[in-house]
C-alpha cells in the first residue's frame, strides 16, 4: 500500500467519529445512496475508509443506531 493510501485511509478513520456525531443530521436517502455509490467502488481507494462512515450512515437513518430515525416514518 502506498503512503498516500496509508494517509487517506488515516483520515477517513479519524472522520469516522465526526461523521457519526452528525448522523441525526443527515437524510436517510442521501445515506443509501452514499453508501451505493461506494459499494459501486466509484471512489476506489477512498471506498474502505467512507464505506464505514456509509455503513454507519445506513444504520442510523435505519434506526439501527441510536439518533436515526425509521424508513417508514422517512418514506411515509
Amino acid at each position: 500500500m502506498r503512503s498516500s493510501h496509508k494517509i487517506l485511509s488515516a483520515i477517513g478513520v479519524l472522520a469516522a467519529p465526526l461523521a457519526f456525531s452528525l448522523l441525526p443530521v443527515v437524510v436517510p436517502q442521501v445515506a443509501v445512496v452514499l453508501a451505493v455509490i461506494l459499494a459501486s467502488g466509484f471512489f476506489g481507494v477512498f471506498a474502505a475508509p467512507l464505506l464505514l462512515i456509509a455503513v454507519l450512515a445506513v444504520a442510523a437513518a435505519a434506526g439501527l443506531i441510536g439518533g436515526g430515525t425509521s424508513f417508514a416514518t422517512t418514506l411515509f
